[in-house]
């Protein structure tokens, strides 16, 4: 069970990072979906390099397979040819240490085909586990990326998922997954995210005076 002080935490460290990015951050882990054996399009797609499929189905397909655009590498359609949302997992555990903080990156937009709107979902499945959910995505939402930091207290493993609840063959289209740290930032004391929360508050509440 996640402590309050765990909670503020995160949801500071997933406001923070919007505004300070990731310039010092250590790449453990990026996947754009690149397998040599995605040439085309595919549907219900299982030989991902570094995922299971654990639950649903996913498309796998480059730029222009099923008529979708793509970035670099390769895509999934999160909402396979089954009408059962897909989730994906890590097929590596990775082990965190304690008091640092930890950035899962992913790159997504809307499902290009005027269909209505999606969810995805991604985090750290653990026996703890932190989960940030964007609704109401959008079929012309453009390539957009997100990024959520969790740090613990304590030494910890998980493995990283992403997954809809998309259940009409038209999903959210994923491109890119990373993983970073960055060691030379711990987590503040909880009287110093107290002070945080309250720059965070004081920030929006002038751009409320300000409007």
């Amino acid at each position: 069970m996640k402590t309050r002080h765990e909670l503020l935490a995160i949801t500071l460290l997933t406001s923070l990072l919007g505004f300070i990015g990731n310039a010092n951050a250590a790449l453990i882990f990026s996947d754009n979906f690149a397998e040599s054996d995605i040439t085309s399009a595919h549907t219900n797609f299982t030989a991902l390099d570094n995922w299971d499929v654990t639950d649903g189905t996913v498309d796998a397909y480059v730029n222009g397979g099923f008529n979708l655009p793509c970035l670099s590498g390769g895509c999934l359609d999160m909402d396979g040819s089954t009408r059962n949302g897909g989730r994906i997992e890590s097929k590596t555990t990775f082990n965190f240490l304690a008091n640092v903080i930890y950035t899962l990156t992913v790159e997504y937009r809307g499902n290009a085909r005027n269909s209505g709107p999606d969810d995805l979902s991604f985090g750290f499945f653990s026996a703890v586990p932190f989960t940030l959910t964007y609704t109401n995505i959008l079929s012309s939402d453009d390539w957009t990326t997100r990024t959520f930091g969790v740090s613990r207290g304590v030494d910890w493993s998980a493995n990283l998922f992403v997954e809809t609840s998309s259940n009409d063959n038209v999903g959210p289209l994923l491109n890119r997954v990373e993983l970073t740290n960055n060691l030379s930032t711990n987590v503040p004391e909880p009287a110093t995210l107290t002070l945080l929360g309250l720059s965070l508050v004081g920030l929006g509440f002038r751009r409320y005076k300000n409007a």
